[in-house]
C-alpha cells in the first residue's frame, strides 16, 4: 500500500510536469508562429502598399502621355482655337477619365476648351494661374490638388505645349475624374476578401 501510494504520487508529479511542459511548447510554439505569421503580414503590406505605388504612377503618367502626344499636333503647337478643339473632343471621345480638356495660352487665357458634362461656350474661357499651370508655364508637368465635384474626386493635370525646347507657347490641361484610379488599383489582390481604398 505504501509503495502504491507513493508510485500515485509520482505518476501525479510526472502527469502535471508532462502537462506543464506540453503547455510551455505549445504556448512556445504559438508565439514562434505569430511572430513567423507577423512578419509575412508585413511583407504583405509592405508589397501591395508598392504594387499600389507603382500602379498609381503609372496611371498619372498613362494620363499626361496622352497629353503630351497631343501637344505634338500642329494644331495645338500653334494655338489654333477650332483645329485644336477637334482634337481636344476626340482625345476627350477616347478617354473617359478625362472630364475636361483645355489649351490655354501663356497669358492663363483658355484658347479651346471641351468638357464630358458641360458645354464651354467662347465666352465663357477664363483665365487661368493655378499651381498646375504654372508648373506647366515652366516646362514641367503640372498636378492640382484633389477636389470634390459632384460627388466625383478629380484632379487637374496639365503639361507644356511647346514651339521648340525652352519655348512654351502654352498648356495643355485635363481635369481627370480620379473614380477610374480604382479600376486601375482592383488589378492588386489583398488576401481573399481585401480591398484598396485611397484617402486624401
Amino acid at each position: 500500500g505504501r509503495f502504491s501510494s507513493l508510485g500515485r504520487a509520482l505518476l501525479i508529479r510526472v502527469f502535471i510536469l508532462a502537462l506543464t511542459l506540453t503547455f510551455m511548447a505549445i504556448v512556445i510554439i504559438a508565439i514562434f508562429n505569430f511572430n513567423i505569421l507577423k512578419k509575412a503580414s508585413i511583407q504583405d503590406i509592405n508589397l501591395t502598399l508598392s504594387q499600389s505605388s507603382i500602379i498609381i504612377r503609372e496611371f498619372f503618367n498613362h494620363q499626361f502621355s496622352h497629353l503630351e502626344t497631343l501637344t505634338l499636333t500642329r494644331a495645338i503647337g500653334i494655338m489654333d482655337p477650332e483645329e485644336s478643339k477637334l482634337y481636344l473632343e476626340r482625345l476627350l471621345k477616347e478617354n473617359p477619365e478625362f472630364i475636361n480638356i483645355m489649351l490655354i495660352s501663356s497669358t492663363g487665357q483658355e484658347i479651346a476648351a471641351v468638357s464630358r458634362y458641360e458645354h464651354f461656350p467662347r465666352e465663357s474661357l477664363k483665365l487661368h494661374d493655378d499651381s498646375e499651370f504654372r508648373e506647366a508655364m515652366a516646362g514641367k508637368r503640372g498636378q492640382g490638388y484633389v477636389v470634390f465635384e459632384e460627388g466625383r474626386p478629380t484632379l487637374e493635370i496639365a503639361v507644356p505645349v511647346k514651339r521648340s525646347p525652352g519655348d512654351v507657347a502654352g498648356v495643355l490641361a485635363a481635369k481627370l475624374d480620379l473614380r477610374f484610379l480604382s479600376e486601375w488599383l482592383r488589378q492588386i489582390k489583398l488576401g481573399r476578401t481585401g480591398v484598396i481604398y485611397l484617402v486624401d
